[in-house]
This record gives structure tokens, sequence and C-alpha cells, in this order.
């Protein structure tokens, strides 16, 4: 049994995709050859929680109310670590009353800054570990370049805790599709709809096995169902339809879902990524319910620079936010 927990406002939003898109369906693709049934659990320290209705609500857990008011933890990692320190027993009984018990791994989905999903994520899945003896793979979604610069800080001071934490770890950046000129709330929506649509199509044994112990990011990229170069597909997806922006990386897994007779050119496709970015390429084709798309969907692991950037963006968001409160004394002189 393959589980989803959204921690935090971000991630819970992510579970609640899964379930307006009928959580049973998307997740039938992934099924083996033996039965595998998915929940989705929701956990929060604010009481927007209750708007995400689609979740069954014996699976959303508001948690910290004495402390937060059911306001949220206003990005205080050290409050959300607390939290989730002194309450994990709700989480895990939410668990346990969904069927828990026979899960293989967990994918523990959270807004890396926001100070639930930050300082809770490393108790939490250490909690999960414990209680179920499965491994937590991470899912975090990295602040946008939009967002304050008490995230960028808590991303940036906060990132190895969460990564140490997890069995695997992929990261989505929020600036990706803004800084293809995408509004900030679509550019939002639209890293949710990727993260569902990455796990509705990519293959779970495959995901689990290539993420272990690496850090990796995720891209979907769809095409009319014609005679396509695989070489071409993989050159647009990592040109626009790629979530994080990548200097290097090592290995490139590739499920595409389509008729197999319109995808040629696998090892063109394999040489060209071997000799541009002295990465590997493993590509798989199975069948798709839509005869009239081809759907790609990758994970690319082994990706570096993510501390750096985030050191970087914290230290420019501070001197910014410093910059901006010296022109407010000037003005108000």
């Amino acid at each position: 049994m393959l589980f989803l927990v959204g921690l935090g406002g971000a991630g819970s939003k992510i579970v609640e995709g899964f379930y307006r898109k009928n959580l049973g369906s998307i997740i039938g693709r992934l099924a083996s050859r033996e039965e595998q049934d998915v929940a989705g659990v929701a956990i929060d320290t604010s009481q927007a929680l209750s708007s995400l209705t689609s979740i069954p609500i014996e699976n959303r857990v508001l948690i910290g109310k004495s402390l937060t008011k059911g306001h949220g933890t206003g990005g205080d990692v050290d409050l959300g670590r607390r939290i989730l320190t002194e309450e994990h027993e709700l989480a895990i009984a939410a668990l346990a009353k969904a069927g828990f018990g026979g899960a293989k791994a967990v994918f523990l989905i959270t807004g890396l800054g926001g100070g639930t999903g930050t300082g809770g994520f490393p108790v939490l899945a250490d909690k999960i570990r414990k209680a179920f003896d499965v491994p937590i793979y991470g899912i975090v979604t990295i602040p946008s370049r939009s967002e304050g610069a008490l995230y960028s800080k808590n991303a940036s001071e906060n990132f190895s805790h969460i990564h140490k934490s997890a069995a695997g770890l992929v990261v989505v950046d929020n600036s990706g599709p803004a800084t293809r000129g995408e509004v900030v709330d679509k550019a939002f929506k639209k890293i949710n709809a990727a993260v569902r649509d990455f796990l509705r199509g990519f293959d779970t044994r495959t995901l689990l096995k290539a993420l272990k112990g690496d850090v990796a990011t995720i891209g979907v990229v769809q095409a009319k169902a014609e005679p396509t170069a695989l070489k071409d597909l993989t050159s647009r997806l990592l040109r626009n339809d790629v979530y994080f922006p990548l200097e290097k990386f090592k290995r490139i897994y590739a499920v595409v879902r389509g008729d197999r007779g319109k995808i040629y050119g696998e090892r063109f496709a394999q040489e060209w990524i071997r000799s541009k970015y002295n990465a590997e390429l493993r590509f798989t084709a199975v069948g798709s319910e839509n005869p009239r798309k081809i759907s790609m969907y990758t994970l690319i692991t082994g990706i570096t620079g993510l501390r750096e950037r985030l050191a970087v963006e914290a230290k420019t968001k501070k001197v910014s936010s410093e910059l901006e409160s010296l022109l407010k004394d000037i003005k108000s002189l």
C-alpha cells in the first residue's frame, strides 16, 4: 500500500488534488501484478485544512490548536517542530485508521520554508518510519522568488535535516512556471498538478528504486500521438517542462505512455544525453488510455547545487528586505 501524507498547507493541497481527480483511478495505473491501494492524509496547523473538502474528514488532521489557535505557525520552524513532537500521535492514529499497516512506502509531501512542514518533516518522518517500519520518501516544493525572506531562510537552514530524514527526495521549484510567464497563483497550481500527474504516470517500483538516497526532480511533457523522436521529446522536456533549474544531473528515468510504435530514436537520444550532459537516459514505454497523446514522465536524479542556491537566495532576500526597510525609514524622516 502506497500512502501520500501532506504536511502543512502546500503538501495538503497536493494530496487534495489526488482526491479531486479520483484517487483510486489515478493510482490504479501504478498497480503492479499485486493489488495496491492508496490513501492520502493531510496534516496541518491551520484551520484552512477544513476547506480541503475533497479529502475525507477522517483523513484531515488539525494539530497544534492550543498553540496556534488554528492560524498556522507563521513560518516558525521551531514551533512546527515542537507541535509535531508533542502531537505526532494524532497523525499516526489517522494513518493507522486509514489502513496504514500494509504500506510499502510513504511519500511525505510539504512546502520547504513554511513552519509546519519545514520544522515537522524530520519529526514526522521519523515517527512514521518507527511506527510502521516503512521507508519515507520526500516531495518538497522550494520557495519561489516571490515568497518572503523568512521562507528562503527556513529552507536554506533546514534542507539538510529534511534530506537526511528521507530515503530519497524529490524537489520541485515553485519559481519554475513563474519564470516562464505564469501568474504566481497559477504557477503554484501548475506545480501541484505536475506532482500529481507525475505520481500518476510514473512506475512506482522504478521510482522507489531510482530515488533511494538521492535528490531528484521531475518533469512531465505531452505531445500528439504522431511519430516523435525521443531526442526531441527529451529536449523539449529539459527546456520547458522540468520543475527545477538543472546545472548537472546523473540520470534521466523516462516513462513514456502512448503508442510505442510512434516513438523512435532511442539510441540516438541516449547518445545525445551522454554527450551533452554527461548523463544517462533510461527509457521505458508502456500503453496509454489516451490514443491521441504521448506523455513522458521523468525522474531526473543526481541533481546538484540546491544547497548553494538556497543559501544564495536566502542571503539575497535578506539584503533586499533590509534595503526595503531602510528605504521606508528614510521616507518616514
